[in-house]
C-alpha cells in the first residue's frame, strides 16, 4: 500500500516540477516574443491582426499562471491539485484544439491566421512535446494504480 501511494506521490511531485518549468518558461518565451514583435500592423485584408495578437497573448499569460499555479499545488500536494491541474491542462488542449475553428468566419480567417503561430508562443513549448496530453494521461494512469494498488490491499 505505502508503495504505490509513495510512487503517486513522487509522480506528481515530477509533474509539479515540470508544470513550473513550463509555466516559466512559457512565460519567458511570451515576454520575448511581446518585446521584439514590432512587425504587426492592420492590413485591409487581415483588420483585427494586433488585437487578436494581444488577445492570443493575454491568453497565454493566463494559462501560463494557472498551470504555475497548478505546479506550485501540485508540489504541496494540496487537497484538489490534482483537479486543478487537469482543468487547466485540458483548458490548454481545447483552446489549441478550437483555435481552428475561430479561421472558419471569413471576415476573421485572415486577422486569426496572421498571428496564431506568433500569438501562440507559451502554448507552443508544451505542444512541441505534447506535454498537456501526455501529463494528463500519466498522471491519471498514476492515480488509478495508486488507486487500485490500496483497494487491494
Amino acid at each position: 500500500m505505502s508503495d504505490a501511494v509513495g510512487i503517486s506521490r513522487k509522480v506528481v511531485v515530477v509533474f509539479g516540477i515540470l508544470h513550473l518549468f513550463f509555466s516559466l518558461f512559457g512565460l519567458y518565451v511570451v515576454l520575448v516574443t511581446v518585446r521584439s514583435v514590432t512587425f504587426l500592423h492592420d492590413e485591409p485584408s487581415a483588420p483585427l491582426v494586433v488585437e487578436f495578437f494581444y488577445g492570443m497573448i493575454a491568453i497565454n499569460v493566463l494559462l501560463m499562471t494557472a498551470l504555475g499555479i497548478a505546479g506550485y499545488r501540485l508540489l504541496r500536494l494540496g487537497i484538489g491539485a490534482m483537479a486543478f491541474s487537469n482543468a487547466v491542462l485540458f483548458a490548454e488542449v481545447a483552446y489549441v484544439f478550437l483555435l481552428p475553428v475561430l479561421w472558419l468566419p471569413t471576415s476573421l480567417r485572415s486577422s486569426i491566421a496572421s498571428v496564431t503561430g506568433v500569438g501562440n508562443v507559451g502554448i507552443a513549448v508544451q505542444g512541441i512535446v505534447l506535454y498537456p496530453i501526455i501529463s494528463l494521461i500519466l498522471m491519471r494512469t498514476s492515480a488509478n494504480k495508486a488507486v487500485c494498488d490500496v483497494r487491494e490491499v
